[in-house]
This record gives structure tokens, sequence and C-alpha cells, in this order.
């Protein structure tokens, strides 16, 4: 969903202070893209006090933190800044009484479109049965994970000659599925592979990117084919160039980071310092009915309270113990310890 921050003056003294936080209608889970108008620097702190670090978009707001923004310029010119956040699903009812949902479009074409209808054909005649399930269905959930980031910036930059980089989960890190990687840099050169494996070596994925897209001469965004199940301690993301990409690397200790980074020259020489990097995750939805291959979310502690009608699924992942898959029927929790086959 497209939000606005609109900024029609300069701040006062200070800037103007908002707070993430992790509930309904909250920041965490948005993604800010860019700003458009006059400049507005971002910047986060953790007690909204002091400690602030300036980090400019795209960047994704995935913990409780405190935000800043400060404009300088007078001009009568408006600064917006742009976000997506699944806090939310608007849409409008056609001429028939459906609901057309706001930035979505339909993903049954062709044949699968045609079994959907007979699916639903078949429904109304056998009145739910029919072999095609029946009841009333819950409604739709949308779950995103909090992804995952290094340290905050702090120091002076170094600039380095990167030709491979290492992300590795930390303690701090949460099991989840990742769809794309921020990277705090312009890169020009072809990624020639990029491999991710889990502590015990075994490959989650091996292969090129999706798609890498550049903004501004600052980010690169470097989309995954696929969602990869990401997170436990030691889990490894290497990304390799064609050539010497330059990049900024920060005297920032990264073990209370969710993710560290690692460069490598050419000669496979490890440099020193932290290079700024998130790793975002998917948004899921949980449906009743048949469940896709990335339907559910993944949550490291269970839902306390029932957060629907009913018709919500989760997986718990939990280094605490076994994994479980859950049900909320809007009324009370019911879950199954999952075993490997």
């Amino acid at each position: 969903m497209n939000n606005q921050i609109m900024l029609a003056q300069a701040t006062p003294p200070g800037g103007i202070i908002l707070r993430v936080r992790n509930l309904p209608g909250g920041l965490v889970g948005a993604v800010i893209e860019g700003i458009d108008g006059p400049n507005v620097v971002l910047e986060f702190s953790e007690n909204g006090v002091n400690g602030w670090s300036a980090f400019p978009p795209p960047l994704s707001l995935s913990t409780e933190t405190y935000m800043r923004l400060t404009r300088t310029d007078t001009s009568n010119a408006i600064s917006t800044i742009r976000l997506t956040a699944p806090v939310g699903v608007t849409g409008a009812l056609d001429g028939e009484g459906h609901l057309v949902i706001e930035g979505l479009t339909p993903v049954a074409t062709g044949d699968a479109l045609d079994t959907l209808a007979d699916r639903v054909t078949l429904l109304e005649q056998t009145g739910g049965s029919g072999g095609v399930g029946g009841g009333t269905p819950g409604p739709l959930a949308l779950s995103v994970s909090p992804g995952a980031e290094t340290a905050s910036i702090s120091g002076s930059p170094t600039s380095r000659q990167v030709r491979r980089l290492r992300i590795r989960a930390q303690a701090a890190c949460r099991p989840q599925l990742i769809e794309r990687i921020y990277l705090y840099a312009s890169i020009t050169a072809e990624i020639t592979g990029m491999n991710v494996s889990d502590a015990e070596g075994n490959v989650l994925f091996d292969g090129a990117p999706g798609s890498v897209t550049a903004w501004n001469g600052l980010f690169t965004t470097i989309n995954l084919p696929n969602p990869i199940y990401f997170g436990r301690v030691g889990d490894t993301i290497y990304i390799d160039f064609s050539a010497d990409v330059p990049m900024d690397t920060f005297p920032t200790t990264q073990t209370a980071a969710q993710i560290a980074t690692t460069a490598y020259s050419a000669t496979n020489t490890s440099y020193s310092g932290m290079l700024v990097a998130s790793l975002l995750p998917v948004l899921t939805a949980a449906l009743d009915g048949p469940l896709g291959h990335y339907s559910l979310p993944v949550v490291q502690n269970p839902t306390v309270d029932p957060p629907l009608r009913g018709g919500y699924w989760e997986v718990v992942d939990s280094d605490s113990g076994p994994r479980k898959i859950r049900y909320s029927n809007g009324l009370n929790w019911f879950s199954a310890t999952l075993t490997q086959e």
C-alpha cells in the first residue's frame, strides 16, 4: 500500500520526531522508498533523545525506534516522503458488488482462472459440499516479518574496492522469508552469482539474482528470484561481482546486529569494518483453503491473541522448541507440532 508523509515547510529546530511502533497502523513494516521535493534528513535513535544516525532511503523500518525528520528548506515546495506499508487493505466495490483491492492484480489467469471459476460454480451449486470445501471463509490476513539490518552507521567511512560480499545471520536475527537485499552502494558491475547456505553448509540457493536496481547513486536493490528462508545463526549469503565495486565500510561493532557483513577484495582478502545492508521480508497472506508455498507468516514467538475473526494460520519457528503450525478461529488457538519426514 502506498502512503506519504508530507512536509510543507521547514521543520522547527530539532526536527520532528515520530515513534516507530509495532502496532496496528504503526510504522514497523513500512519501507521508505524515496523523497520528492526539498530534501528531508531521516535519522533514527533507540531512545529518541540521543544517538541519532542518518539513513537515506530506501530503507525498511523493521524495529521499534524513533525517527527524526529535519527539513531546512524554507521554500513553499512540499517535501513528500514516499513509503509502502502493509498496514491495511483498501479498495472499492465494482459494478457487481465485488471488492477491488487497490494496488493488487488477479493472480489467476488463463487455465488457472477457468479452474477457479469452476470451483466457485460447484461450490455454489452444492451449498459448500462437493469436495471443494465449505463454511464461511476467514478474512485475508497480511503479515510481514521484521526483516534484518546491520548495526547503525557510526564513524567515518572507508572506501573499498569490493569483489565479494558476505552477509551472515547473527543471534539477534530471526528465521523468515526474505525476497530483497538493500546495499548501501551503487552497483554497476554484474552480479556473477549468489549463494545462500545454512550453518551446516547446506545450499539454500545458488544462482543469479532476479533483478538488480540502483537508486540515486546511493542504494542498490537486489531482488531474489524466489523467497528464501533465512535467519538462523550462521545462515550466510555470498554475492560475487564481475568487477571491483566501490563500497564504504564503517568502523562499527557488529556483534549485536541482526546481520553482519564482510567485504572482500579481488584476492579474497577481507576488509575491516561493516558494509551497510538490510534484508527485506516477504509480505505473506494466510487464507482459508489450499495454501501456497509461501502462504503462511513465519513468527518467532506465538501470537498471543487471535488477531482476526477467524481463518488465521501461522508457523512458529523458535530455537526454544519444535516448529508448530497454529490456527485461530477468532476465539481459540489450535496447534500441531511439525515433525520431519
